[in-house]
């Protein structure tokens, strides 16, 4: 197999078809929610509890009890791109350099009072990034899942680090004879954001985001994203 090359998986026939597109699900536009009450202070942040146990996303690092990424080049953007790693639909932005994700937000009152726009994000004072126990809450429009695969090398793709007792929240496995029946489970569950094929073990490595485990990455040569 070649690097960068672009497939489709088709529900009904399984045929393999060229495609190009990027290799992580891409973005189509961000919708500004609401402004919302960070009722769970520095713990869980609510819903809002994604990156939970995640140490390490790409080249980051992630405070893995809170499940908060803070950086001080932050920006709507890049908790935007961060959170899309995992195909999460929410995402907010607390106190200028904070950054949450999640799939859901039933559990984040409201903030009738506003108060979002006091502190600017800490890498572009144009933007808010909500305000003490306050979050600005966004919403990541992708576009359409459209059956399409890129292969990358396990050495080129966003390595994700998460607590051994966790790992089930990254991956999980199961047995295959060859690559295609990876590529066919993942197609069929919309949990499975990548996937690898381990042909010492014959298993497939099945993954819950755009990233890959590091112990994923050194028995697996090939990584295949959904797109």
């Amino acid at each position: 197999m070649l690097p960068w090359v672009f497939i489709s998986l088709t529900s009904t026939v399984g045929l393999l078809t060229a495609a190009s597109v990027f290799g992580q699900p891409i973005v189509q536009f961000i919708n500004h929610v609401d402004c919302c009450l960070d009722t769970f202070g520095n713990s869980s942040h609510g819903d809002l509890n994604g990156l939970t146990g995640v140490a390490m996303l790409g080249a980051y690092d992630v405070d893995l009890a809170r499940g908060v990424l803070d950086r001080d080049d932050m920006t709507i953007e890049f908790c935007s791109g961060a959170c899309a790693m995992g195909r999460f639909r929410y995402f907010g932005l607390r106190d200028g350099s904070e950054c949450v994700c999640g799939s859901t937000v039933q559990r984040i009152p409201p903030c009738n009072g506003g108060g979002c726009d006091v502190k600017k994000c800490a890498g572009n004072n144009s933007q808010s990034c909500g305000g003490t126990k306050k979050i600005s809450l966004h919403e990541n429009i992708y576009t359409s899942a459209n059956g399409s695969y890129k292969s990358m090398a396990s050495t080129e793709i966003a390595l994700i680090t998460v607590l051994e007792m966790l790992v089930r929240r990254v991956y999980w496995s199961q047995e295959a004879t060859v690559a295609f029946e990876c590529l066919a489970a993942c197609h069929r569950s919309p949990d499975c954001l990548a996937c690898a094929f381990v042909r010492s073990s014959r298993m497939c490595r099945l993954m819950r985001f755009a990233a890959v485990p590091s112990e994923v990455a050194s028995e697996a040569q090939w990584v295949w994203v959904k797109l």
